[in-house]
């Protein structure tokens, strides 16, 4: 099956100023696996998060393209 749109998203948390780089097909199903799934991670050691930006693609390469240019930005900033 194919997807027709790709979402990079950042997540942050209530208790921090940390952000979270992300891309999925399904931001829904995403939040909610960060915030209530079980799966021990990094996300899971600063819930709650909030979506707080989010950009749509129609394909996979441009938004893995822009999600590798948003953490390089991150990663520059600190």
């Amino acid at each position: 099956m194919m997807n027709d749109y790709f979402v990079v998203y950042v997540l942050t948390p209530f208790k921090s100023h940390i952000c979270y780089y992300g891309f999925t097909t399904d931001l829904i199903q995403r939040y909610n696996a960060h915030n209530f799934s079980n799966v021990s991670g990094f996300t899971v050691a600063h819930r709650l998060w909030v979506v707080l930006y989010s950009e749509i693609y129609s394909s996979k390469s441009e938004a893995l393209k822009r999600e590798k240019f948003l953490k390089s930005e991150q990663a520059g900033s600190g």
